[in-house]
């Protein structure tokens, strides 16, 4: 018969990692430890984990562990960082609402500076949730090193994880959530806020940012169609490859730059979004027409995104903005050729996860 294990006899999680420490491949065996634990819903011996891998110092270790946060982690929020006008918006925005007493509730901790924001401003307290426990560490760190520590509470737990009383004292006053990338809906924070405002603000609370807004035009020109067309190549006839043409082309803030295109309509408002009351969080499709406004061809709908911060203060990654924000392409199935006053007919639809646009014909 076969004696039950005697769990008090298992090592530590201190005394694993120092066996593993000796192998030579033992820092990479602490990663995958990490993962383990953190699959298995331990976030702090998984955090310890990390840390004792990079602490062997192996470049390969590093390496790995770099792409493994990458996975997690927007590459583009060392831009986000630098941009100015992003952080004054939000910085006027937390100024203006939040007063002593309030308790601030943030949505993805990242860096701490919109929790320090927060803090600077008055708050009683800032409670804000980082779902990577080794970046709610690091946060932790620089909130201590800018002397916000009393004010400010890292918790390294997914939103959904949060429970009013074991981790918030009450309702927050002021929800505070800088989770979109040009598209607004594809990194999943229409959801987390939704659930947010619902159930952990209280009702007359304040949302930042207040709203958004899809926008777009209708465009055309021979730098896009290079991005979702071709007719020959080589000599030889490829138009029917058309048929393959992504129905969407993501536009990163370097390269749009370098692009050169003919707009074709006024800018269309697609879809509006309101985080206070939560109007619009809702599946929705819709036909519009929109009126050409000069002769061309046209190869799809220019989209990008609008945000109201704080009633009055806005940011938007329209075609002159520095913002380091994405815009797309929502490419037509083929080419439009229009003539100045025709109304073109266009189906709009977004689920609260993407947005997609193509003509009625």
């Amino acid at each position: 018969m076969t004696a039950p294990k005697n769990h008090h006899n298992m090592p530590s999680l201190e005394q694993m990692l120092e066996e593993l420490h000796k192998l030579p491949d033992g820092g990479m065996r602490m990663l995958d430890l990490a993962l383990a634990l953190s699959n298995q819903g331990r976030p702090d011996s998984a955090k310890i984990a990390e840390s004792a891998a990079l602490a062997v110092g192996d470049p390969h270790v590093t390496h790995r562990w770099r792409k493994m946060q990458a996975s997690r982690a927007p590459a583009n929020q060392f831009l986000l960082l630098r941009n100015h006008s992003r952080t004054v918006a939000f910085q006027q925005a937390i100024e203006r609402v939040v007063s002593a007493a309030d308790l601030v509730l943030e949505i993805g901790t990242g860096s701490g500076i919109l929790a320090m924001l927060a803090a600077q401003a008055g708050a009683e307290q800032v409670i804000s949730c980082e779902r990577q426990h080794y970046m709610a560490e690091i946060a932790r760190n620089i909130i201590r090193t800018n002397g916000f520590e009393n004010q400010i509470r890292i918790l390294s737990k997914n939103l959904d994880q949060l429970e009013l009383q074991e981790d918030l004292p009450r309702k927050a006053d002021v929800l505070v959530a800088d989770l979109f990338t040009g598209s607004l809906l594809d990194a999943g924070g229409m959801r987390l806020i939704h659930r947010a405002r619902k159930d952990l603000t209280a009702d007359n609370g304040t949302v930042i940012p207040a709203s958004a807004t899809l926008r777009g035009r209708l465009v055309g020109g021979q730098d896009l169609e290079r991005l979702c067309r071709i007719e020959t190549a080589g000599g030889f006839d490829l138009s029917e490859f058309n048929l393959f043409s992504p129905p969407i082309i993501q536009l990163l803030p370097e390269r749009f730059t370098t692009l050169s295109y003919s707009a074709y309509s006024e800018i269309i408002d697609c879809f509006d979004f309101d985080f206070n009351a939560l109007h619009g969080f809702y599946p929705r499709q819709k036909s519009i027409e929109i009126r050409v406004t000069d002769d061309g061809t046209i190869l799809g709908l220019l989209q990008w995104l609008k945000l109201e911060v704080s009633p009055g203060n806005r940011l938007e990654s329209d075609e002159k903005s520095n913002l380091n924000w994405s815009r797309y392409l929502h490419v037509f199935p083929s080419p439009i050729i229009a003539r100045e006053g025709e109304l073109l007919h266009l189906n709009l639809l977004h689920n609260l996860q993407s947005f997609s646009a193509w003509p009625s014909k």
